[in-house]
């Protein structure tokens, strides 16, 4: 993950009425979506509301229970054939590790080439039992497709792609090194089906738990499967082989199927909402991942003129002073400066408009990561994520 980049959510007037289809393509997004999302997920309690597919449908997320914590998504710069990433958590063998998802919008479509993988060391049961996996560049055999332009409703396309990771295992049993820093590859072979199935409109809640206004989304099921095959030692013949695969939780050649929606909107990348299934029918949702960047304000609360063009730097703050920058049209702000459990920390008013506003960071903010809140006449405007590191 790369240092905090501005977030902004940009109020709008938007109602719960009719919803419309929209159609994703190429020109419909920005020319560089560099940037950090917020991201809310839901908690293993929660009930959800369905998502069978359906047209001109009408999804309130409000009623889902969401974790504490909020996750910072970063969209940062990346190189050729991928123009950026997206940073994320992945799974390994059930073991954690942070990787940037490379990524680009071309012509054809939104297309992942792979994963810029960082590495980390997971402890796998009694002291000295390890699985190390290192820094390293998975690139996939053939692009991903996430999403074929133009995408609308019962467009499908579809994905065939072989991804590479490799490892070291570390294993002691009655202080015997059985495995040793061994290192083993495992190739993933995934072959992917995504269709539109459902269109119609979408609120989630905001950052601080209220209702966001209606969105216009398409709905998109996924359904991928991968087959595993396990090398130790550069081949898949190894003798330690059997004897590993038990330890890792693993089978030869195992197969194994995930199924996911996502409901995009227009000119984002992340969609507004990611939504994880137990089954093949998307009956039993799991968790689901809400964008709580960029919501319209629900119908009633008045636009904020200039809302879109507030700016907050330097971002990560190394210093004392961040400055506020706003357009002459948003007239005079108030801001408040919150830690990730929503204790205000600081709070103070802006004399916002052409010129800038500067605000003195206090003594006991300590280093970490806030919500900076600019609210005009009583209605929040922006949310930004800002990092103090000092």
């Amino acid at each position: 993950m790369k240092n905090l980049l501005l977030l902004l959510a940009a109020l709008v007037v938007a109602g719960g009425g009719a919803s419309a289809q929209i159609n994703l393509a190429a020109a419909g997004y920005p020319t560089s979506p560099i940037g950090t999302d917020t991201l809310k997920v839901t908690t293993a309690a929660s009930t959800y509301p369905s998502f069978a597919a359906a047209t001109n449908a009408t999804w309130d997320l409000t009623t889902v229970t969401d974790s504490t914590a909020v996750i910072q998504d970063y969209i940062i710069p990346a190189s050729s054939p991928a123009a950026f990433a997206d940073s994320s958590l992945h799974s390994f063998l059930g073991y954690a590790y942070k990787g940037n998802i490379q990524l680009a919008l071309t012509s054809p479509g939104l297309m992942d080439y792979g994963i810029d993988i960082m590495g980390s060391t997971n402890p796998t049961g009694t002291a000295g039992d390890t699985i190390t996996i290192p820094t390293q560049n998975d690139v996939f055999t053939a692009a991903r497709t996430v999403i074929a332009f133009p995408a609308t409703m019962s467009s499908s396309w579809s994905s065939s792609y072989t991804q590479t990771i490799n490892y070291f295992l570390s294993y002691v049993v009655s202080s015997i090194p059985v495995f040793l820093h061994t290192p083993g590859t495992v190739k993933g072979f995934s072959t992917e089906k995504d269709t539109v199935i459902g269109w119609g409109q979408m609120r989630v809640k905001t950052l601080s738990g209220g209702a966001s206004g209606y969105v216009n989304v398409l709905q998109v099921r996924t359904m991928i499967t991968t087959v595993d095959s396990f090398y130790l030692n550069g081949t898949t013949t190894d003798p330690l082989l059997p004897s590993l695969l038990p330890l890792l939780g693993a089978t030869q050649g195992q197969v194994t199927k995930t199924y996911s929606q996502s409901f995009y909107r227009l000119d984002n990348i992340v969609p507004l909402a990611s939504v994880r299934f137990a089954d093949s029918a998307n009956t039993m949702p799991t968790q689901v991942t809400t964008n709580v960047q960029r919501l319209p304000a629900p119908a009633g609360v008045p636009a904020i003129a200039g809302a879109a063009g507030i700016k907050v730097y330097p971002n990560p703050v190394t210093g004392n002073m961040i400055t506020i920058a706003a357009p002459a049209t948003t007239g005079p702000c108030s801001y408040e400066l919150t830690d990730i459990t929503g204790r205000k920390v600081q709070e103070g008013v802006l004399a916002t408009g052409s010129a800038n506003a500067q605000v003195s960071i206090v003594a006991s903010v300590l280093n970490g990561v806030y919500f900076l809140k600019v609210n005009n006449n009583g209605n929040t405007v922006s949310v930004s994520a800002v990092e103090v590191k000092r």
